[in-house]
C-alpha cells in the first residue's frame, strides 16, 4: 500500500488522506487495494482538480469507496461545490 499512498500523495495530500480512509473502511485488504487502484485511475478520466474536490466532498459525506467517489464525479456533484 505504500506505493499506492505515494501515488496518491503525488496527486494531492487530500487524495492520500481519502485513500487511507477507504482502506480502513474496507472489510478485506484485497478489496482495499482494488478500491485504491480504482480511485487513482479516476484522475485520468476526471482530472486533478475534480478528483481532489470529489475526495473532499466524499470525506465530508463519509462516503468511502471507489463506487461512491466515481458516482460523485459522474453525477458532477463536485461542480456544485466549485467556486
Amino acid at each position: 500500500m505504500d506505493d499506492v499512498y505515494r501515488k496518491a500523495r503525488e496527486i494531492d495530500p487530500v487524495v492520500e488522506e481519502y485513500i487511507k480512509l477507504v482502506t480502513v473502511a474496507q472489510k478485506y485488504p484485497a478489496q482495499a487495494v482494488r478500491s485504491a487502484d480504482g480511485i487513482l485511475s479516476l484522475v485520468e478520466c476526471f482530472g486533478h482538480d475534480r478528483m481532489v474536490l470529489a475526495c473532499q466532498i466524499a470525506m465530508e459525506l463519509c462516503l468511502f469507496g471507489f463506487n461512491e467517489l466515481e458516482s460523485l464525479l459522474v453525477n458532477r456533484e463536485d461542480e456544485k461545490y466549485h467556486v
